[in-house]
């Protein structure tokens, strides 16, 4: 699997050439949380509807205007599982870029400190070993992160 994104390596986002205007791509910042436990990482699927619907991904989402990504994984983790999070070291910061949006992705461990998880926002969850997480569709901005967990497990 080529864990590289395509867009990004060809300088993805707006450009004006030869005078003409180009659309200018949405920003996103987003934070989302790692959890993981005895050799196993939560994951859950995006709901039909939802822009990537049907992938799976670690839980997460979009940063509030003031806020740290840290704060920002915290918010989403009690409002998308109802859990506390204890938000850890940062694993990785992507820059991933399509034809709609320019997408900064901050990825933080975390250790879940209260709570019983209960996603509000995913069609399917599960503990996936790590080793199998290459079994799974992500969007193509998780790839570097499940390159560095599967040389982690």
């Amino acid at each position: 699997m080529n864990y590289r994104c395509k867009a990004y390596r060809k300088g993805g986002g707006a450009t004006a050439r030869g005078g003409r205007s180009v659309k200018v791509l949405a920003r996103c910042s987003s934070a989302v949380g790692i959890l993981v436990d005895g050799g196993r990482v939560f994951i859950q699927r995006r709901p039909t509807g939802k822009r990537l619907a049907g992938l799976w991904e670690f839980p997460g989402g979009k940063r509030e205007r003031g806020e740290t990504p840290k704060q920002t994984v915290r918010r989403e983790l009690r409002e998308e599982l109802g859990i506390e999070v204890d938000v850890g070291e940062k694993m990785a910061t992507v820059r991933h870029h399509d034809d709609s949006l320019q997408l900064t992705v901050h990825f933080y461990y975390c250790r879940r400190t209260a709570g019983e998880i209960r996603p509000t926002a995913a069609d399917a969850w599960e503990w996936a070993p790590v080793k199998d997480l290459h079994e799974y569709p992500f969007p193509e901005a998780n790839w570097s992160v499940l390159e560095t967990l599967a040389g982690a497990g």
